[in-house]
């Protein structure tokens, strides 16, 4: 199986910590983040729960209508909001 090298910046006082734990368990941070990724494929899910925020809930949640309210929340025009989904950047096309 071909291999693919991943490069990612981690704090260094977590990778500190997490390390002395692996290494109790007796592997290394690259066989943790195998087991990870094997996990998510095998699952097709994270892992392990993810938590909301305690203030991140339904209750507190917008409910946006249209794309018109949408465009208006973030600042754009339903032509730009429009232009993004179809995988453009955004730009117009001037009639000419």
């Amino acid at each position: 199986m071909a291999s693919t090298i991943i490069h990612t910046r981690i704090d260094s006082q977590l990778k500190k910590k997490t390390d002395e734990i692996l290494k109790a368990l007796g592997m290394t941070s690259a066989e943790a983040i195998r087991m990870f990724f094997a996990q998510i494929a095998n699952k097709k899910r994270i892992p392990f729960g993810l938590d909301l925020e305690n203030d991140d809930t339904p209750e507190n949640y917008i409910e946006i209508k249209d794309e018109k309210e949408f465009a208006k929340l973030i600042g754009l025009s339903s032509d730009e909001i429009r232009s993004s989904q179809s995988g453009s950047k955004g730009h117009k096309k001037s009639a000419n």
